[in-house]
């Protein structure tokens, strides 16, 4: 199918969202650090934010939430597919 064929496959395929994707990535990255050895990242205070706007480093999920189409499951399924994670639905 036409939609299998030009699906994004790597990271710098995605369009859009840039931000919010390479927020994913990084916490994604020291997923197994956090969650599996126990230890914690140190968050610091970003200016011009609200404490409730920060990002939560030390999570141990991740909500990905949008409108239908803007590329939600590409974005999950490419980021940890190249940190070498597999995928569950």
């Amino acid at each position: 199918m036409w939609t299998e064929r030009y699906r994004p496959r790597h990271i710098y395929d995605l369009i859009g969202n840039t931000a919010v994707i390479d927020q994913l990535y990084e916490w994604l990255k020291d997923w197994d650090e956090v969650c599996i050895k126990g230890n914690k990242k140190e968050t610091r205070f970003i200016p011009g934010r609200v404490w409730s706007d920060q990002p939560n480093l030390n999570a141990r999920a991740a909500m990905i939430s949008g409108p239908p189409g803007i590329g939600k499951t590409s974005a999950a399924r490419i980021v940890c597919a190249s940190l070498g994670f597999e995928v569950l639905e």
